[in-house]
């Protein structure tokens, strides 16, 4: 049991349903088939009138001379990089592509339009970050982790296709960082894809998936994360999640969890989540729990509270700052830093003394 706290307590530090049945086909005369009936075909690409200097290059990229192609080859890169309307140019490359006989121009083709079709990367995140695309496709996993922890340092919008794409790489180290990563972008259009990530099968990336949905996942990830409570490796981001949320949906569950769940730690930490989301008598638990006979315990629900934020902790804290524990009483520093933006240290008096002119 004190190892389980000490995992979480380290965790913690870091961190500071049936399908419908199908119905069967009426036996007899074919019903007859409406407009409404027919299925509707996917809208074509649209663009404007083909450059005819962009059919030329193309052209061009089927040359017996090799400077001819490598030219052409580094014009169209030029065009797409340079203009306002790279889409259509991408478009345009990508149909002939599709219509391309020649070995020579088919292969140039690919490798012009790889960045934008594999990665979904745009001519702005290609100027920003030199030889991304190489960097993404790198063996060297340093030089992968650091521009994906770049992208999500960036906060664009252009970034999020890319590391959307990293969610599936063979790399469960990577598509953490990626999930992280998109967490601060913060966009709501990647939720769908971190919730399916709650089902990846390394528990790594679900923990991180379900980290990220606490900030932006909303109410449409709370039946994802309530589910994704029966998961042991995944049950601390997904119960802090929830907690951040602060859906009303997950109040049963989680106080099913605080009552009636035997393991001391799930107690603990489905008790921190009803306390972020307002429930007092989880609130008081959580206090009379600092004055527990475990250290880790102590440690772990100091840390949480801290989290938490609520300044009704203040004063309990600082009584905490007595305790026999030197680790506990560093912990609770830290937590009372982080909710009052003062810091005495570990000195009793000079937090007492403050906090005694503040009640007046």
């Amino acid at each position: 049991m004190k190892k389980l706290f000490l995992v979480l307590l380290i965790t913690a530090a870091v961190c500071v349903g049936c399908e419908n049945t199908p119905k069967k086909k009426p036996v007899g005369k074919k019903p007859i088939e409406t407009e409404k009936d027919k299925p509707k075909e996917k809208p074509a690409e649209t663009t404007k009138p083909s450059n005819p200097k962009i059919a030329e290059l193309i052209k061009k990229l089927g040359s017996d001379k090799y400077k001819t192609r490598e030219q052409a080859t580094k014009e169209l890169d030029k065009m797409i990089l340079n203009s306002k309307e790279w889409n259509n140019i991408i478009v345009q490359l990508k149909k002939a592509l599709k219509e391309a006989k020649d070995p020579e121009i088919e292969f140039t083709l690919r490798y012009i339009l790889k960045p934008y079709v594999k990665w979904g990367l745009t001519p702005v995140l290609l100027k920003k970050f030199p030889d991304i695309a190489g960097k993404l496709e790198s063996k060297d996993f340093k030089v992968r982790r650091q521009i994906v922890i770049e992208l999500g340092k960036s906060k664009r919008k252009d970034a999020i296709k890319p590391l959307i794409k990293l969610l599936e790489d063979k790399d469960k180290d990577i598509r953490r960082f990626a999930a992280e990563a998109l967490g601060k972008i913060s966009d709501k259009s990647v939720v769908e894809l971190l919730i399916e990530a709650l089902k990846d099968k390394e528990s790594y990336v679900r923990y991180h998936a379900a980290k990220v949905l606490g900030k932006i996942g909303g109410k449409c990830a709370v039946e994802p994360l309530i589910a994704a409570l029966k998961d042991e490796n995944v049950f601390y981001s997904a119960a802090k999640a929830l907690g951040k949320i602060g859906d009303k949906r997950a109040i049963g569950p989680l106080r099913k969890l605080w009552k009636e769940d035997r393991r001391k730690p799930i107690q603990f930490i489905a008790a921190c989540a009803l306390a972020k989301m307002g429930n007092d008598d989880a609130f008081e638990f959580l206090i009379k729990a600092l004055k527990d006979k475990d250290k880790h315990t102590r440690m772990f629900v100091v840390l949480e509270l801290g989290d938490i934020g609520d300044k009704r902790i203040v004063e309990p804290l600082i009584e905490t700052l007595k305790d026999k524990d030197g680790d506990v009483r560093l912990d609770a520093a830290k937590a009372l830093k982080k909710i009052t933006a003062k810091d005495f240290e570990f000195d009793y008096k000079k937090w007492k003394s403050w906090y005694d002119k503040q009640k007046k």
